[in-house]
């Protein structure tokens, strides 16, 4: 079958706001992120097929996923060879095969088995959708396993969709009518106006004010307990928070929708690069977002792209110590506390 794309959303510049703190000796860390060309969004018609618990689409009669349920299409015969791997394994630990009736919205690809990726990259899929004007109540939306966590269906439920699927490890989801939405830009870019909406939806689903005139909260993400990337001196940390009227939250703790709750009432949101940053989608436009961050790291900027996208105040803090290692994703961040205590008085 040929699934040919339609396209539902143009080419589109972006231009974003550099932070709030720049300096001429900073300033290579985000000189390639001020502007941005994003391809456009296609949606696929993919017709029959077959969802597995890993998140590959097949076609009928396929054991290789079709490439357009993937955000970065694989190549390679190493690819080749684990995708017909986990085929043989999937089959054999099949339990069950659900099979759906009417229209089938598949909105994940590789990267959806994360809070970040979920929030960033694949509910502004379903904003796009309900732009193309479609009645959102005839889908059902699939989530296969791998995607589902806690978080999953509260921020589904704010959309309409006339049932959610969540799928389980051992179960394959057959349909005979499944549309396929491309991802609206490349991972850690982001098309404004869709985080906009998708900002205003879930507060106003959740009965939240979706802009804030009045001072807020002040709040630092805690990854205490988090297996990696942490603040070393945290516990140093947290009475000098406490005396600029910082509240210190565990996010890991709190369920969706208190979360959405927590973070509307903030104005400022300090944290570690991670996920928990993710959360200034709740923010009232405005705010203040503070990343902490590793010397040198050009590479890992989604959060100020995030921030500019929203309508945030983004800055940026670069501790003085040496760090035991520049891995933005696993290391943990060593900071002089007085240092960090001195610069946030400013917010």
């Amino acid at each position: 079958m040929n699934h040919s794309p339609t396209q539902i959303s143009p080419t589109c510049s972006v231009n974003r706001n550099p932070p709030i703190n720049l300096t001429p000796e900073t300033s290579s860390l985000f000189a390639h992120e001020l502007h941005k060309i994003l391809p456009p969004v296609y949606s696929y018609d993919f017709g029959p097929g077959t969802i597995l618990p890993n998140g590959y689409l097949l076609s009928p009669r396929q054991i290789l996923p079709n490439w357009i349920s993937f955000a970065e299409p694989p190549t390679g015969s190493t690819f080749v060879a684990k995708a017909i791997l986990k085929y043989l394994y999937f089959r054999l630990f099949r339990k069950s095969v659900l099979r759906l009736s009417g229209p089938v919205v598949f909105i994940t690809d590789e990267f959806s088995n994360g809070y970040f990726h979920w929030i960033a990259d694949v509910l502004p899929r379903i904003v796009l959708l309900l732009q193309t004007g479609i009645d959102i109540s005839q889908y059902t939306v699939v989530v296969p396993s791998m995607a589902v966590y806690s978080y999953v269906q509260p921020s589904l439920q704010p959309f309409g969709f006339g049932s959610i699927v969540l799928g389980t490890p051992n179960q394959w989801i057959q349909s005979s009518n499944i549309q396929v939405l491309g991802p609206p830009a490349p991972t850690g870019n982001y098309r404004p106006e869709l985080l906009q909406v998708l900002s205003k939806t879930v507060l106003s689903f959740f009965g939240l004010p979706t802009s804030g005139d009045q001072p807020g909260k002040k709040l630092y993400i805690s990854r205490s307990q988090a297996p990696k990337r942490k603040v070393l001196q945290e516990e140093e940390l947290t009475p000098g928070l406490e005396s600029l009227g910082f509240q210190m939250v565990v996010l890991e703790n709190l369920g969706f929708a208190e979360q959405v709750q927590l973070l509307s009432q903030a104005r400022v949101l300090v944290g570690l690069h991670g996920a928990g940053l993710t959360n200034m989608m709740w923010m009232p436009p405005g705010s203040v977002v503070l990343e902490l961050r590793f010397p040198d790291d050009s590479d890992n900027n989604c959060y100020f792209s995030m921030a500019s996208a929203l309508g945030h105040r983004y800055a940026f803090y670069i501790p003085s110590l040496d760090q035991e290692s520049d891995d933005t994703h696993s290391a943990n961040l060593s900071l002089e506390p007085s240092d960090l205590l001195h610069f946030l008085k400013q917010f």
